[in-house]
């Protein structure tokens, strides 16, 4: 279980965030400037909170009153940022080595690719393992990625905006692909989005933020059927993404 309780600043926007991800997808929603990327800024120690506390599995990665502030690399997190960011110099085997050699600096060259090529064969793209990222098609970068943020061995997942940048076709084929694989994983997984069909395919929960503020939280069919605002009405419709 991945809890979260934030309270901060990013600019003007004050942000107070509570969140209980259990073991599977939570997609948390909201339009562009909800404060959705800060949110997962937050949880990985890139931006510090003014206060509250951040847990998984009982460990406290940050806890405002008990001064607990793990770094970055310490908390367990995988992280697939917006755009995917990899390595364009590197091949794609080489940038999911990069990832193991990271977690496991002591681990022998042949044993990370050997490693490497497990994630990208788990990942159905290994194939892809000599092209570098400007050959590859949205999906397969995301499928890269992923096999990326995987090799740390995290103990939970972050996904800021994973299909953002792909076409519909490629979306709607990334987003059951995403569902799938994410899903058999078992990790404590936010992918945050500003669209409401992402939260319908792929979440077991989600919440919406509206200027910093979660204003509802579960089941996509609960919010769609009871939402509590209507901000979270127009919103699941698809009028305020």
């Amino acid at each position: 279980m991945l809890e979260v309780r934030l309270r901060g600043y990013v600019g003007t926007l004050a942000l107070e965030v509570e969140l209980d991800v259990a073991p599977g997808i939570f997609v948390l929603v909201g339009p562009n400037g909800a404060g959705k990327t800060s949110t997962l800024k937050m949880l990985l120690g890139l931006l510090r909170p003014a206060s509250g506390r951040v847990s998984l599995a009982g460990e406290a990665l940050f806890d405002h009153q008990r001064r607990i502030d793990l770094p970055t690399e310490e908390r367990g997190l995988g992280y697939l940022p917006q755009g995917f960011a990899l390595f364009p110099h590197l091949t794609v085997q080489q940038n999911v080595e990069f990832a193991v050699a990271c977690r496991a600096p002591s681990l022998p060259r042949a044993a990370r690719a050997d490693e490497a090529r497990q994630f990208l064969r788990a990942l159905d793209v290994p194939a892809l393992a000599d092209r570098r990222p400007a050959s590859l098609s949205g999906g397969e970068a995301q499928a890269v990625a992923l096999a990326r943020a995987l090799a740390s061995r995290p103990r939970a997942l972050l996904l800021d905006e994973p299909l953002a940048a792909l076409d519909p076709g490629t979306r709607r084929r990334v987003r059951a692909y995403l569902r799938e694989r994410l899903g058999a994983l078992g990790l404590p997984t936010i992918i945050v989005s500003h669209a409401p069909e992402d939260a319908e395919v792929l979440a077991d929960r989600c919440a919406v933020l509206e200027q910093g503020r979660v204003v509802q939280a579960g089941a996509f069919a609960e919010l769609k059927a009871r939402p509590a605002t209507d901000f979270v009405a127009a919103f699941v419709r698809g009028d305020a993404a």
